[in-house]
């Protein structure tokens, strides 16, 4: 039901009714309230598309670094000895999980987009490398020892 307003509507006319356009792809059925052109309907479903589309991906993020920090609290539970420890332990997961969680999801990402947008894929490929290399590279860091002028033989 449309209210009383000009509209345009691509789809397949069916008797005195409409129904999806049948496509190799499945069936496409749009409607825009006032006077368009195709390219304007279609440009419009595009955005529309592309936003839900990010806003999955920024979902999924978001719970995967809720699930890695909940997989690591337990870290910050047995630093909950001292208090100021369990708040360090808690920032350091937070940066971890947001680490892990941002790698992840760009792999996730550029693997599917592999087959559409090689170059946007094997790109976003390369920054996961190097966050997953980042977290290796500060996890193997080791503070210097201190030197106490003290020589053993």
């Amino acid at each position: 039901q449309v209210p009383d307003s000009e509209v345009t509507l691509i789809s397949e006319q069916h008797g005195n009714s409409f129904r999806e356009f049948s496509t190799d792809y499945g069936g496409l059925e749009l409607m825009q309230l006032g006077i368009l052109s195709a390219d304007e309907v279609f440009q419009r479903a595009h955005n529309a598309n592309s936003m839900f589309t990010w806003g999955l991906r920024a979902l999924g993020f978001v719970l995967m670094a809720v699930g890695f920090s909940m997989i690591m609290k337990p870290l910050s539970t047995f630093a909950s000895v001292l208090p100021i420890l369990e708040n360090i332990a808690g920032f350091g997961i937070a940066i971890v999980s947001f680490l892990l969680a941002a790698s992840l999801s760009s792999v996730t990402i550029a693997v599917a987009w592999i087959a559409v947008r090689p170059i946007l894929g094997i790109s976003l490929l390369a920054v996961a490398g190097l966050l997953v290399g980042a977290i290796f590279y500060f996890r193997s860091q080791k503070p210097a020892e201190p030197d106490h002028g003290v020589e053993l033989l």
